[in-house]
């Protein structure tokens, strides 16, 4: 299973300032190779081979937002990382609680 570190808040090219709204939303407007060179930046590794474009720029803005706003919190984090371990495992799924209105 690949694991990466959470994203540094200093490290992104999207601390300065700038509006990441028109940031995110300016993705569609890129030819591929400027979202995979993006991708580079962003994620350190070029993107998987056969990803399509609409997933390429959703996860592109979502490293975007999460670089500028912060991941996942460390407890949901860690939930995940359970969760996929004992996926993993072959443990069966915890049965779900359905939400109250």
């Amino acid at each position: 299973m690949l694991r990466t570190k959470p994203p540094s808040q200093t490290t992104t090219p999207h601390s300065g300032g700038g509006d990441l709204a028109r940031e995110v939303a300016g993705l569609s407007a890129l030819d591929p190779t400027a979202l995979k060179q993006l991708w580079g930046t962003l994620c350190g590794a070029a993107p998987p081979p056969g990803l399509n474009r609409p997933l390429l720029i959703r996860a592109l803005a979502y490293r975007m937002q999460e670089r500028a706003l912060g991941g996942l919190k460390p407890a949901t984090r860690r939930l995940l990382l359970q969760v996929s371990d004992e996926a993993e495992a072959g443990v069966p799924a915890r049965p779900t609680v359905p939400a109250t209105a």
